[in-house]
Formats: C-alpha cells, structure tokens, sequence
C-alpha cells in the first residue's frame, strides 16, 4: 500500500480517512484574508464584503462536510454512518450556524458598540503598541 494507509488507524476505513483529510484541507483560513483584505483596505467595499460572505459561507460547508466525514469514521464497525447520525450532524451544524448569525451577530454588535461608547480600541483594529515592553 501506500503511504495514506501508514497514516491512519487499522480500524479507519481508507475512504472514510481520504475524505477525513481532503475535508481538512479544504477548510481556509478566513481569519487571514479578512486581515489581508483589511490590510488592503477592501474590507468594507462591495467586493471585501462579498469575498468575507462568500468565504464564510465556504467554511461552514466545508466543517459541515468535515463533520459528516468524522461521522463516518466514529462508526468503526462498518465504516459508514447511521441515517440518524447523519441527520443530527447536520441538524447541529444548521442549528449552530443558525445562533452564529442571529444570536452571534446581535451579541458582536452590541460589544463592538459597547467598546466604542467607552472610547476603548476596535477589537478588530490593530494598534500601534501590541508588544511588551521591558524596562531595565
């Protein structure tokens, strides 16, 4: 065999973990375009915003995918999931991603404009002096 069947357990079906690993791979990294697009200054434009949707919308598609995948190999007996499994994996990830964009979005709004009432830093906006200073 090759070197994918060295990498996973006897008991992990060999599809079960290829797909376990294109699904990890396949999840970005947000956090860095969004600090690039900042960067940039694109981030409050038509096209940063729709970029940050659309990567956002990837993301969750690509952790509901990874969920399913490690549905699959949490069943070691026969290397495919339960019907029911399933439909909780992805009830839950709806359910989640349904209280990120209510639920988390009211709370984000509301902290934002409570750091802004008191005058402190956007937690979103980097400042100048992020490091320690030692005094001797």
């Amino acid at each position: 065999m090759g070197r994918l069947s060295e990498l996973s357990a006897p008991t992990v079906p060999r599809l079960a973990f290829s797909l376990f690993v294109g699904a990890a791979i396949s999840i970005t990294a947000i956090t860095v375009v969004a600090r690039l697009m900042f960067d940039l200054k694109i981030v409050k434009s038509d096209l940063g915003l729709l970029l940050l949707a659309a990567m956002a919308i990837n993301e969750l598609l690509g952790l509901l995918v990874l969920a399913i995948v490690l549905g699959l190999i949490g069943d070691r007996s026969h290397g495919t999931a339960i019907p029911g499994q399933l439909a909780m994996i992805v009830g839950g990830t709806v359910l989640m991603a349904g209280v990120a964009t209510t639920l988390g979005r009211t709370l984000t709004t509301r902290t934002l404009q409570w750091f802004d009432a008191r005058g402190l830093p956007n937690p979103a906006t980097p400042t100048r002096n992020t490091g320690c200073r030692l005094h001797s």
